[in-house]
């Protein structure tokens, strides 16, 4: 599977490809899509697990990552890497899965309202805010402490 973002999307987050990891086991079963830059793999290229990669790429090499659940469209987790950020990439990677979700006959993609705080501050600056309801519930930070902004 191939996703080409359209021009409203910063370069970088064009430029970035995914590895596709179904958690059949999670209650209830969730995919991830963890992000990644160059590699000489196209972007937009999405690579379902246990295919053919890099073998230079590590989860070292992770730019981001979007949790959700496909039964339902509700997308659980967004992660970026601190190195990564204010650059697109979590806009990119929530528009990618939404694509994916939309061409596999799911349901929309949605945000409960518990999140972050820069999970909230996403939310409000997105176009896409009537997706994810009110904040409700304050999450811990996802960042590790000493690599927070």
């Amino acid at each position: 599977m191939r996703i080409e973002p359209g021009p409203r999307y910063s370069e970088t987050a064009a430029e970035l490809w995914y590895v596709e990891v179904p958690e059949p086991q999670a209650d209830p079963p969730a995919t991830t899509l963890v992000a990644f830059h160059g590699h000489d793999v196209a972007g937009g290229t999405v690579v379902p697990v246990g295919e053919r990669r890099p073998a230079r790429v590590t989860s070292t090499d992770q730019v981001a990552a979007l949790r959700w659940i496909p039964a339902t469209g509700q997308a659980h987790e967004v992660y970026v890497n601190p190195q990564w950020r204010r650059r697109g990439i979590a806009t990119g990677i929530g528009v990618t899965v939404a694509t994916v979700q939309m061409a596999r006959g799911g349901p929309r993609v949605w945000g409960s309202g518990a999140r972050t705080a820069m999970g909230e501050k996403w939310r409000q600056g997105t176009d896409w805010a009537h997706l994810a309801a009110e904040l409700d519930y304050l999450e811990a930070p996802m960042t590790p402490f000493d690599q927070r902004d």
